[in-house]
């Protein structure tokens, strides 16, 4: 009934090494970089205007030497390939970097086939640790998000007025939403706001949202004022106090999805006010044509148990 997970190996795979070293300072950018002038190490804030592109090739490391942030206003086709993926990353994974800000950017765009880590979106642009979207909905597929922290909302990636966007065939693991004190921290993997997504084929495993001073809200992903649909997900091992998978204020439409060992307090998966569920392996079952309540046979690979 399920369609098994494959996390393709040129995702989380060795970036291959390029040439000399190519300084980028703060400003704006565009054009191509090109694996021949990889890693490009970006030395302050980076932006790509309304109306330019910027395209990174097959095998390309970024390395933000700080914490900074790369907003794209324009087109970005950031599109590797299964044997040369790209690297988003940080010199100093402590300090991390801002991730991509997609701020009202070509819907065109492209993340496909990429490594984001150590993404690190704080106060007062804090939703998103490795991808922020407002009123924008790039493609994100075949790529691999490790290791982000969004102080409030969306570990990994946030979406808010109306990105609807593409999210297929990822692997979502080891992020984190929150700490610290005071309000409540949404998504440990994604946060969705007054937008539409399709989530597709992802393998959503082994993320937070801690409660800090305050509470938490959906381990894996919360939708707000949202109608997302979500296909063939495995989404297991996440933790929140509530929604320790899935919390979603809309309409929820899943199917052939399995949710799975996740920690909560309450519920692990929480709709309000309904959900078309079917054909999906939920742990305690939830009623829908097709669903069950049976254990699934999990595999151990690098990122845990799932």
């Amino acid at each position: 009934m399920f369609r098994k997970f494959m996390l393709l190996a040129g995702v989380v795979g060795m970036i291959s090494a390029a040439g000399a070293d190519t300084i980028i300072p703060g400003g704006n950018v565009s054009g191509t970089w090109a694996a021949a002038g990889s890693p490009f190490l970006i030395m302050g804030e980076i932006t790509v205007p309304s109306g330019q592109t910027l395209n990174i090739e097959p095998g390309v490391q970024v390395i933000f030497q700080g914490h900074y942030k790369l907003i794209v206003n324009g087109l970005l086709e950031a599109i590797g390939t299964e044997q040369d993926s790209i690297l988003f990353t940080a010199a100093n994974p402590t300090i991390g970097w801002w991730g991509i800000r997609f701020l009202g950017a070509n819907d065109s765009s492209q993340v496909i086939y990429c490594h984001l880590s150590y993404g690190k979106a704080s106060a007062p642009d804090n939703g998103g640790g490795a991808v922020y979207c407002y009123n924008s909905s790039p493609e994100i597929s075949n790529s691999a998000f490790i290791s982000n922290l969004s102080g409030y909302r969306g570990g990994a990636i946030c979406l808010e007025n109306n990105s609807n966007s593409l999210i297929s065939n990822n692997l979502i693991s080891g992020n984190s939403v929150g700490g610290g004190s005071g309000g409540t921290k949404y998504g440990g993997g994604i946060y969705c706001e007054d937008s539409n997504p399709t989530l597709e084929n992802n393998l959503i495993i082994n993320n937070s949202a801690i409660p800090g001073g305050g509470t938490s809200i959906g381990g894996a992903i919360y939708f707000d004022f949202d109608s997302p649909t979500l296909i063939n997900n495995t989404i297991c091992a996440n933790s929140a106090v509530m929604g320790g998978a899935i919390s979603c204020w809309g309409i929820l439409t899943m199917a052939n999805s399995i949710i799975w060992n996740n920690i909560s307090t309450n519920a692990q998966l929480y709709v309000h006010p309904a959900s078309i569920i079917t054909y999906s392996c939920i742990e305690g079952d939830w009623p829908g044509i097709g669903n069950i309540n049976a254990p699934p046979i999990f595999a151990v690979g690098p990122y845990g148990i799932y």
